[in-house]
């Protein structure tokens, strides 16, 4: 019982999550201690955010904080040095019209074409660009 119990607190820093994002409009919190870019993209798609990134570019880690960061400005944080492509689509609510990101691209410069899905979704286009 005690080799359980020593192994379990042995494996608590990989079963803890390394990065948190919640999206509201044009508007990002982002918390990541160390995780891969890559993963943390991959928590844009889960919010429904397709991700398209060209697979030359090497992909460091990311580690910070962002409170209520404007969503392009966060994208081209994390994109940094490479280029990138916004989308975003404006939606009628209730409340008024409301803007939400619906793609990211990173790639090297000039080579936006190069860019791929990181997961296995379908369809893609972008429309803003930054960098």
């Amino acid at each position: 019982m005690k080799y359980i119990i020593t192994f379990a607190f042995m494996l608590l820093p990989f079963l803890s999550s390394g990065a948190t994002l919640r999206i509201e409009g044009e508007r990002a919190w982002l918390k990541a201690d160390g995780m891969a870019l890559s993963k943390v993209l991959q928590l844009f798609e889960q919010r429904g955010v397709e991700v398209l990134i060209d697979p030359s570019i090497e992909m460091g880690r990311v580690t910070g904080e962002w409170e209520e960061a404007k969503v392009e400005r966060l994208v081209a944080q994390l994109a940094s040095p490479h280029s990138y492509l916004v989308e975003w689509n404006r939606m009628e609510t209730p409340l008024g019209k409301m803007d939400r990101i619906t793609a990211i691209r990173i790639f090297s410069d000039g080579n936006a074409g190069a860019a791929k899905r990181l997961s296995s979704k379908k369809g893609s286009s972008a429309k803003s660009v930054g960098k």
